[in-house]
């Protein structure tokens, strides 16, 4: 069966980001300032994928209100017009397209292009629909599409043409309905499975509420339950995780999830061999772990979770962990990409070193007020493509996200297509 893979992303409006068309390969590399907005980018990711699942309502507030989640000018700006920002209307969109999605069992039916886009017009008042869009193209040449607007919604699907425009309400999403028929199903299920992950040491030290295990949340905070649920659901994937970690860890043995109370918490196992006993055993609970431990276990079963993201973005993965560690690291995210595509955002020249051809990075920057996604270009590219230096040296120069000294504007891709 196909993997998925994302092919593009395209951003109109969201947070600092005016606009951004992003290309991805199967290993991913952001690089960039702090506060650059790296990882406002990253929470398209998670936006998206929550929307398919959640009120649209619920993933707005979450971000501060539409008020928030929409880029919004300077007020003296070139062409920002008259202070009003209380009845400005910002038309915020997010497209996913991708190359290739698992599809039914046959290769005729295997998905070879898949595209979803939608449009939110926001201000402080609130936010509306005011267009979504989704076709899907299997190996064939079959098309399955549909769209909706102010007039209506328009399909190619028999049994679902003739529906009215106030079918939906205008603060709500069709692809959470549509996405339920087999013909969006695999796609809405590909951007469900996107997976942003920041891992934070301390939710790991803390008591954990019981969960399916199903999903590594962002943070990490429920460990303890993707840990037990990945140690009875995949014991292979479990043993690598260990054996990895044993490999960072000196003398770990093993991590389990323990109950205490109704909570459950993460215990390391560490030993060790003396000639007067022999093997000794020691453990610990995730409060007496340090940062570098927590977070490198956090990132090896956001890996190995079990269902495994379609899509794992891993923020600053080099961040409170050696070296050494951020190199098997960078290496384990290497060997998975082929299943799952993997992006990395980060500020390493060595996270960078792992980067094998300049079309896999990408340089976010801070212009003019905005954030900026760019490739690599002139001599920078030049040398990485004729292998005269690496990223990380390149970085390490301050050449690789240096500003652009040319003012150039920004070639917007199109947020929708035309579909007959």
């Amino acid at each position: 069966m196909a993997q998925t893979r994302l092919a593009k992303l395209v951003l109109q409006n969201f947070k600092s980001v005016p606009f951004a068309s992003i290309d991805f390969s199967e290993m991913n590399f952001w690089v960039g300032r702090n506060g650059s907005g790296k990882s406002n980018i990253a929470d398209a990711f998670a936006f998206l994928s929550e929307a398919m699942e959640q009120p649209l309502q619920s993933v707005i507030n979450r971000r501060g209100g539409a008020h928030n989640v929409a880029h919004r000018r300077p007020i003296h700006a070139p062409n920002a017009g008259p202070n009003r920002i209380d009845k400005e209307v910002i038309p915020l969109g997010f497209a996913v397209e991708f190359s290739s999605l698992p599809f039914y069992q046959r290769d005729s039916d295997r998905v070879v292009r898949a595209r979803y886009a939608v449009e939110i017009s926001t201000s402080r008042r609130g936010f509306s629909v005011s267009k979504e869009q989704c076709f899907v193209q299997t190996q064939d040449g079959k098309i399955a599409w549909f769209e909706r607007n102010s007039f209506g919604i328009r399909t190619n699907i028999e049994y679902l043409k003739g529906m009215p425009a106030n079918f939906i309400s205008e603060d709500s999403l069709m692809m959470q309905i549509f996405g339920g028929i087999i013909d969006f199903a695999f796609l809405k299920q590909a951007i469900i499975s996107m997976a942003v992950y920041s891992i934070e040491p301390s939710t790991l030290r803390e008591f954990q509420d019981h969960d399916p295990g199903t999903r590594l949340l962002p943070d990490g905070s429920n460990s303890a339950s993707v840990l037990d649920r990945l140690s009875k659901a995949s014991p292979a994937q479990f043993k690598r995780l260990l054996e990895i970690m044993a490999s960072i860890i000196p003398d770990l043995e093993e991590v389990r999830s323990v109950a205490v109370g109704r909570k459950q918490s993460l215990r390391f196992y560490q030993g060790w061999y003396s000639k007067e006993f022999g093997r000794e055993r020691l453990f610990f609970d995730a409060f007496n772990m340090s940062d570098g431990t927590l977070r490198s276990f956090g990132i090896l079963l956001a890996i190995f979770q079990n269902p495994r993201p379609s899509l794992i973005l891993i923020e600053e993965p080099e961040t409170s962990i050696h070296p050494g560690a951020t190199s098997a690291l960078l290496e384990l995210l290497r060997s998975v990409s082929a299943d799952s595509q993997v992006v990395v955002t980060t500020h390493s020249p060595e996270v960078l070193d792992h980067a094998i051809s300049e079309d896999v990075i990408r340089v976010v920057s801070w212009h003019r007020g905005s954030t900026r996604v760019d490739g690599i270009y002139g001599a920078a590219k030049e040398a990485l493509r004729k292998d005269l230096c690496g990223a990380g040296e390149l970085f390490r120069m301050r050449i690789l996200d240096a500003p652009s000294i040319f003012d150039t504007e920004v070639i917007r891709a199109p947020l929708f297509e035309v579909l007959e």
